[in-house]
């Protein structure tokens, strides 16, 4: 070989290189499947939510038929849900407490409609907050909402 001529090196890579390169990529797929994990752990508590306030809002439809036929009939309304109204879901695998935690009329100071019963002096409209407690993925959790219901009068 003359001096002029220089010397090539092999082309390739080397087995370090490669292992390296595995090992490096074995990481990244790791933290994408730990994200996508994560993720679906979210979305299902996220839906388990959704249904429970969907459950809820479902089992408090009467109470705006009963709004609508007077005070009186509200409160009845509200009654049934003393001590919390167990409600099954999903072919009965899924179980659910709905409890009205507070009710207020428009009145100032508002007046706790679950604890009054001179119906004649409620001023509507009323807001109703409710708690609705289901099967998590660690144990129960408890989702809150608000409604609000028009009265007819006393």
């Amino acid at each position: 070989m003359n001096r002029l001529q220089k010397r090539r090196p092999e082309a390739g890579f080397t087995m370090i290189e490669v292992l390296i390169a595995l090992v490096v990529f074995a990481l990244g797929v790791l933290g994408l499947s730990q994200i996508t994990g994560n993720a679906i752990v979210i979305a299902s508590d996220n839906n388990a939510r959704a249904v429970a306030l969907d459950v809820a809002s479902q089992q408090l439809e009467p109470l705006y038929v009963a709004a609508g036929n007077g005070n009186a009939a509200f409160k009845v309304g509200l009654n049934a849900f003393a001590g919390g109204l167990a409600v099954n879901g999903n072919g009965g695998r899924d179980s659910y407490t709905i409890t009205i935690t507070q009710a207020q009329d428009s009145s100032v100071p508002p007046v706790d409609l679950l604890t009054d019963n001179n119906t004649a002096a409620w001023v509507s409209p009323f807001n109703v907050a409710a708690s609705v407690s289901y099967a998590g993925r660690n144990g129960t959790k408890t989702a809150l909402a608000s409604f609000n219901f028009v009265s007819t009068g006393p």
